[in-house]
């Protein structure tokens, strides 16, 4: 069913249940706010889903440098102090979706039965991992079958879901899916199915008659008694299993029979559901279709509340609008035409309408009473919690006086919570984020040239030409593509010796730790070259030891002379000569399969243990396996043995002959094929044997071990040349990507030095003990002076520095005093451009200067409205705002503040008193009324955690990016800058209407 909602609502509509499970939305990303969320999940809601879960909350996120598939949706969202007013509503319309029963008068057939008629085992192909044959037709029956069904249907989930709208969804008609099982259990009455309290009229036969005989006994009597069966793209052959049946060549055709033959519920512009008890009909109604933002669409500053639209709802019950926000039920205005009545549905409280009409003889006074006061207890409830929805208003309906509110003083509110470092890992402090600031304009004084002479210092300088740098980055080599190097050709490559390289961002999302390969060396095509270049800093003359990890094949040269290698690409090792000072280092890289080509290089003093490969039988039989002694050193017993063992390919890990485990079909997205297991118990003293045995000869295996010593030591163990197969030959080494670029490290049950040297921040166990020889790509930089030039968030008034070098610092053009990290001067403007010069310690150039990002303390301040990245200088802020300012009237009244635009959630006080928070459009507040004078009004906006995600985390998931979004490839660059703003835009207007009495 591939996640369809519908499909699934039905199979709980006609076994008796209540409650369909939705998880959503993985991947759309740390930028989703709480109004988008509810756009997306409305359509949803529609399709029958009542029971909502959010994916996902982290236990961690390790400084914004572990997650799977965001967004999570927990406390960690500056929006989750507002949360509570989404989740009541999302309960509440979940709640009553679940009563009685679903009502539709059309049944689409689901055919499987006839799809598993055309599968077999044999449509997998060999060595394909189960996940690619399931999201791949075998056949083109199954084609045919598949497309009948969705011109029908429809997709309704994510992917494909303008491709196949589905031609009743187009028509408004609602349905249920239906199988085999469905039908067998269900009575024909005059010519309609009778199925778990529903009764379908019609029913949509899609691509075949194919069924078990007892479901096609079904199919046969509601032909024959009248009811209307229509077949859609069903082959000629098949089309006598059904007498009296209509076969039809399209979907539309199908749907347009249904519609003269189905009793419809709703007539509207929009899509519809109805479910009925025993004594209500209950419809949630949408907007017209193409209003609600699409799925994954964010909200933009053009958006506008959505409009009122008018339905026809069949029923003979007296409406009510249920409003999920607040839990308060209230009259609706209608028209009875006969059977139906005409309402007018208003989504000014969330993005749909829930309208329930009750039958007239049981609403007399005596329960309206008891409602009203049940509605009163609940508002007072609401109005004593510490958060609660807003009252908006019914809009300005003329003749008040209408007020622009445009001088605001603005003061930033930190939200997230580091306390355990699940933000910042860097930070001795774990409290509260400050702002911070992580890219900056970057330039080197040259030979012969002066910063302050030249002006770099004045905020009226142009910088556009200066380089821009993440803290901590540099650039260390130069690379270019071609036959031979070219210094003229080469480009810097910049990365951190503190997180690496942040081009390469994985799929899902990275689990915790600084990839290996963090010379990011571009897209090849196979056998396609790429050079690098770049200087190592030799402490002293010496013998040194490198080591290079590639998906590419490398040669490479130090001070001219070749390198002898040992070992394959992915690990390549030798010794080399380094003389004192820079030593020209040259790299070859040539492609051995079209993608992203990656390496990393490490020089050091010393040698280290080697890494775990995937390897295989030279000559595979049924007899192959792979194996290797063991043994704890005298005198010194092991406590505990224990290792991480994967295979692709059927495997068996044996111990001391014990067959263990096994494994096959490893698939590193859901941990398929791999297992940590503890052999202790296998365990002997003396000589051990561990073998990985090859029932079918192929297979691709991998192991990484441990002997943990009873004295506190551990010796390491992994599959690699030095394991034997049964006839005492070396395992071959898999060169190719078992993983994406053949890294392995995610399967490390060891801690291993990392080539890079500051990594120990994220990967305590990886920081290397003897620190590599550091590369520099322009030796002349070295002990350069650095300039840093960057705006200074609004109301900022302490700066927080922490350099590797002498500094000065210019606020403004007025240099200020600096010491001890820190600096203080008066509250500045948002934008007030600071510079930075820095004479830097040792051979560290351009940002790697920099230990930690710069952090601001700040006051409030007057600010514009608008993105907070660009309004306020705050490009990385994920938290909230509070804006304040000054309303002045003349006489009594009653006023209705709009915000506009939010991007994020709203909350407001009048006077310091509450009144209430908003998280969606329209942002509108009705405060009341207000006596003459001048009052004081406070916005809080929360926006989502897409700003801090957004640069220096190496996430791909800020939002809307067809890299990630496997549903939808399609490159919507204005969706993606969406995501990560957040902030007030508005225009703010407050409608003031004076009372009567001060009016006489």
């Amino acid at each position: 069913m591939d996640g369809d909602l519908k499909a699934h609502s039905s199979l709980v509509h006609l076994n008796g249940g209540s409650r369909v499970w939705l998880e959503g939305f993985h991947s759309s990303g740390w930028g989703g706010t709480l109004e988008e969320t509810m756009h997306w999940l409305v359509p949803w809601l529609q399709t029958g889903v009542t029971l909502f879960s959010p994916h996902a909350v982290y236990y961690s996120t390790r400084g914004g440098w572990w997650e799977w598939a965001p967004p999570d949706t927990g406390w960690r969202q500056p929006y989750f102090e507002h949360y509570g007013v989404f989740a009541d509503t999302v309960s509440r319309v979940c709640r009553l979706l679940s009563e009685g029963n679903h009502v539709a008068d059309v049944a689409v057939h689901y055919p499987s039965y006839a799809a598993v008629g055309y599968l077999s085992l044999d449509d997998v192909k060999p060595n394909e991992h189960p996940m690619g044959a399931s999201n791949r037709d075998p056949r083109e029956r199954i084609t045919q079958l598949r497309r009948a069904y969705w011109s029908v249907a429809g997709t309704t989930h994510r992917k494909d879901t303008e491709t196949y709208a589905g031609s009743l969804r187009n028509l408004g008609l609602d349905f249920d899916v239906v199988d085999d099982s469905a039908l067998e259990r269900s009575l024909v009455r005059d010519g309609k199915l009778d199925i778990a309290g529903e009764r379908f009229g019609v029913l949509v036969l899609c691509g075949t008659t194919a069924m078990d005989a007892p479901a096609l006994a079904v199919a046969q009597a509601m032909a024959r008694q009248g009811g209307l069966v229509v077949g859609v793209d069903v082959p000629e052959e098949e089309r006598g299993a059904i007498p009296g049946a209509v076969f039809v060549d399209t979907a539309e055709e199908a749907a347009a029979l249904a519609e003269r033959k189905a009793e419809k519920r709703a007539e509207g512009p929009g899509l519809s559901l109805h479910r009925r008890t025993d004594d209500a009909d209950i419809f949630l109604l949408l907007p017209k279709n193409g209003e609600l933002l699409k799925m994954h669409e964010p909200a933009v500053e053009s958006a506008r509340p959505l409009p009122p639209a008018v339905y026809r709802l069949r029923t003979a019950g007296v409406p009510e609008l249920w409003d999920p926000v607040t839990g308060r039920t209230g009259p609706v205005a209608y028209v009875r035409e006969g059977d139906w009545i005409r309402v007018e549905a208003s989504f000014d409280h969330w993005p749909a309408a829930l309208i329930v009409c009750g039958a007239t003889s049981v609403r007399d006074a005596g329960s309206r009473a008891a409602d009203e006061s049940a509605a009163a207890r609940t508002s007072a409830l609401v109005s004593h919690r510490e958060r609660f929805p807003a009252e908006i208003g019914s809009g300005p309906a003329g003749g008040g006086e209408e007020r622009t509110l445009e001088e605001w003083r603005v003061r930033i509110e930190p939200t997230l919570d580091n306390r355990y470092g699940d933000f910042d890992l860097h930070a001795e402090r774990r409290g509260l984020m400050p702002p911070e600031r992580r890219m900056m304009r970057v330039r080197t004084e040259e030979r012969g040239e002066d910063g302050t002479a030249a002006g770099w210092q004045m905020p009226e300088y142009s910088d556009a030409g200066w380089d821009e740098r993440l803290w901590s980055e540099a650039a260390y080599w130069h690379v270019h593509k071609g036959e031979s190097y070219d210094p003229k050709e080469a480009e810097p490559l910049v990365y951190s010796t503190v997180f690496g390289d942040l081009k390469f961002r994985s799929w899902a999302g990275r689990m915790g730790r600084v990839p290996r390969r963090y010379l990011h060396l571009g897209e090849a095509s196979k056998g396609e070259t790429v050079w690098a270049a770049t200087n190592a800093m030799a402490h002293e003359e010496g013998r040194f030891w490198i080591r290079t990890e590639s998906n590419a094949d490398l040669q490479g040269w130090v001070n001219g002379e070749a390198i002898e290698w040992s070992g394959g690409p992915e690990e390549r090792t030798a010794w080399v000569r380094l003389k004192e000072g820079p030593n020209a280092v040259l790299l070859r890289a040539e492609a051995r399969s079209k993608g992203m080509q990656r390496a990393a290089v490490e020089i050091n003093e010393s040698a280290a243990m080697p890494l775990p490969k995937w390897i295989y039988a030279g000559r595979p039989a049924a007899s192959s396996h792979l194996r290797i002694g063991l043994a704890a050193p005298p005198n010194r017993p092991a406590s505990r043995v224990r290792l991480v063992f994967a295979a692709r390919g059927r495997a068996v890990l044996a111990v001391n002959g014990i067959a263990v485990t096994e494994h096959g079909d490893f698939n590193p997205y859901i941990r398929q094929g791999q297992e940590e297991v503890d052999i202790t118990a296998y365990w002997r003293e003396g000589a051990n044997d561990i073998a990985l045995l090859l029932p079918e000869g192929k297979g691709d295996v991998f192991v990484d071990g441990r002997i943990e010593l009873a004295d506190g030591g551990a010796i390491p163990f992994c599959t690699g040349p030095d394991w034997l197969d049964e006839r005492g030959e070396p395992a071959l080494v898999h060169h190719g990507g078992v993983l994406q670029f053949a890294e392995t490290e995610s399967l490390w049950i060891n801690d291993r030095p990392h080539p890079l040297p500051g990594v120990g921040w994220l990967m305590p166990g990886s920081a290397p003990s003897t620190a590599p020889v550091p590369f520099v790509a322009d030796a002349s930089r070295i002990g350069r002076p650095i300039w840093l030039r960057f705006p200074l968030p609004v109301g900022t008034h302490r700066m927080h520095l922490e350099v590797e070098g002498k500094v000065r610092l210019w606020i403004g053009g007025q240099e200020t005093a600096f010491a001890s990290g820190c600096c203080s001067f008066a509250p500045q403007a948002a934008g007030t451009m600071a510079a930075v010069r820095i004479e830097p310690e040792g051979a560290l150039t351009e940002a790697a200067v920099m230990n930690a990002p710069i952090r601001f303390e700040t006051l409030p301040r007057l600010g514009k409205l608008g993105d907070w990245r660009t309004a306020l200088h705050l490009p990385h802020h994920s938290g909230a705002v509070e804006y304040e300012t000054r309303l002045e009237l003349a006489a009594e009244g009653t006023v209705l503040l709009d915000l506009g635009h939010v991007r994020g959630t709203a909350e407001v006080w009048a006077d310091g008193a509450p009144a209430g928070v908003r998280v969606w459009r329209p942002y509108r507040f009705a405060l009341g009324k207000l006596a003459a004078g001048s009052h004081k009004l406070r916005v809080r906006v929360t926006n989502t955690l897409g700003t801090f995600y957004e640069h220096g985390r190496p996430t791909s998931l800020v939002g809307a990016n067809p890299a990630v979004t496997y549903w939808d490839k399609t490159p919507r660059p204005e969706w993606q800058a969406s995501f990560p703003a957040g902030g007030l835009y508005g225009p703010v207007r407050a409608w003031f209407t004076q009372s009567e009495e001060d009016e006489r």
